[in-house]
C-alpha cells in the first residue's frame, strides 16, 4: 500500500505594502554633496537669467546670482532639485536664441513710433538716469541732445524737462550749463517729482492746462516711444513723436550676443510695462 504524502499549499506571498519592490527608495548621496549640487546648478541658473536680462522683471531680486544659489541649495535637499536641471536647459537654450539668431534684431521695432514734425507749443523731453551731480547720463544725455536740435530747428518756442523725484541730481541745472556752452538760449521750464511716465503724462498735461497749450513734440527713446505716446494721449494731449537713438548700442545693427541681450532686457521691460499700464487704465 503506498502513502501519498500532501504537500503543503504554497501561497505567493501578500503585499502588505513593506516588500522590497515597494519600499521608498532614499538617495545615498551624503546632504553636503546635494546641497553643493544645488548650490552649482542655482547659481549657473542665476547667471543665465542675468545673461538675459531678466532682472528687469524682477526688481526687487537684482542679485539674481546670490539670490537662485541659495534657492538652488536649498531645493537641492529636496526631490525638486531635479528641476534645477530643466531650468539650466531651458535658460541655455534661450541664451542660445537671442544671442545668436537673428530674432531680436526684430524685437524693437514692434516698439517704435515716429511722427511727421510740425511746429507745436513745447518740446516735451522725459527725464532718465544719471551718473554722478556733474555728469548727466547716457539715456539722459541721449534725450536731451535730441530736444536741443529740435529747438535749433525752431519747432517749439519752449522745452519742458520731466525731473524724477527723489535725491535726484539737479538735472534743469545741468542742462541750462550745457546750453550756455552751446550759445543756445529758450524758455526752459520743468514739471518736478515725477516717478514714471504716468506721473510725467499727468503732470505735463496740468502744466499744459495752466498755459492753453495743446500740442506737444515729444522726446524719449524709440523704444520707450510707443508706451510713452499712448500715456500722454490717454490724458488728451495732441502728440507729435520724436524719438531718439540709444547711444549704449546699435539699434540697426545687433552685431553682437551683449547688443541682442540687451534688446531682449528693453523689450521684456517695456511689453510687461504696457500690460501693467493697460491694467491700471494708463493707456
Amino acid at each position: 500500500m503506498r502513502i501519498h504524502l500532501m504537500q503543503p499549499e504554497t501561497r505567493p506571498p501578500q503585499d502588505n505594502g513593506k516588500s522590497a519592490d515597494h519600499a521608498p527608495v532614499r538617495s545615498t548621496t551624503p546632504w553636503w554633496r546635494r546641497l553643493l549640487a544645488g548650490a552649482i546648478l542655482g547659481g549657473m541658473a542665476g547667471m543665465a537669467m542675468s545673461t538675459l536680462n531678466l532682472d528687469v522683471l524682477i526688481q526687487y531680486f537684482q542679485h539674481l546670482f546670490v539670490v537662485m544659489t541659495v534657492v538652488g541649495a536649498l531645493l537641492g535637499l529636496t526631490r525638486a532639485g531635479k528641476l534645477l536641471w530643466i531650468l539650466d536647459g531651458i535658460l541655455l537654450a534661450a541664451i542660445f536664441v537671442v544671442g545668436y539668431t537673428p530674432i531680436s534684431n526684430s524685437m524693437l521695432r514692434g516698439l517704435e513710433r515716429r511722427d511727421a514734425l510740425q511746429h507745436a507749443d513745447a518740446v516735451v523731453v522725459l527725464g532718465s538716469g544719471f551718473t554722478t551731480e556733474d555728469v548727466i547720463g547716457a539715456h539722459a544725455q541721449d534725450r536731451l541732445l535730441h530736444g536741443l536740435e529740435l529747438m535749433r530747428e525752431n519747432i517749439a518756442p519752449r522745452m519742458v524737462l520731466t525731473v524724477p523725484g527723489g535725491p535726484a541730481v539737479d538735472w534743469p541745472t545741468l542742462v541750462r550749463g550745457e546750453m550756455q556752452q552751446l550759445g543756445i538760449t529758450f524758455d526752459l521750464q520743468q514739471v518736478d517729482g515725477v516717478k514714471n511716465t504716468h506721473d510725467e503724462a499727468v503732470r505735463v498735461a496740468e502744466l499744459m492746462h495752466q498755459n492753453g497749450w495743446t500740442k506737444i513734440v515729444l522726446v524719449t527713446h524709440d523704444w520707450h516711444m510707443k508706451r510713452a505716446a499712448a500715456v500722454f494721449e490717454k490724458q488728451h494731449i495732441q502728440v507729435i513723436c520724436s524719438p531718439c537713438t540709444d547711444s549704449t548700442f546699435d539699434e540697426e545693427n545687433l552685431a553682437s550676443p551683449s547688443d541682442r541681450f540687451a534688446a531682449l532686457g528693453i523689450w521684456l521691460h517695456e511689453t510687461v510695462g504696457w500690460e501693467i499700464y493697460r491694467i491700471h487704465g494708463w493707456i
